[in-house]
């Protein structure tokens, strides 16, 4: 028999297959007791970042229009966290759609974007 418990609830969570959900910025530890066995292991759970801020700077400016571009052109790689902050129309794809979205934001042509009204 294994059992999954979270040292923090308030931070993540885990069930009984072992899946562990963020639930706000902390640490926490998860630990595993298998017979005799027991590990533990610490996650961290970050905010998601601000979408737009796809360098992760803390804003939106066009270095990140400019990011997005090259990824969608093959020039530059993202992490999975700049790809969430990237997908600005919110349709779980990053593309040309979001590039034109950032550009709309930046010259005061939307004041949101779509993914922030999911």
């Amino acid at each position: 028999d294994i059992t999954y418990t979270s040292s923090n609830n308030d931070i993540a969570t885990v069930d009984e297959n072992g899946n562990v959900t963020g639930v706000k910025s902390g640490t926490a530890e998860i630990t595993i007791k298998a017979n005799t066995k027991t590990t533990t292991v610490k996650v961290t759970v970050i905010d998601p970042p601000k979408y737009g801020d796809v360098n992760l700077d803390g804003k939106v400016d066009v270095t990140d229009a400019t990011l997005l571009q090259k990824y969608i052109t093959h020039k530059e790689s993202l992490t999975t966290t700049q790809l969430y902050a990237g997908d600005v129309s919110g349709n779980g794809v990053v593309n040309v759609k979001d590039v034109t979205l950032i550009q709309k934001y930046l010259n005061h042509m939307i004041d949101v974007f779509p993914s922030e009204n999911m």
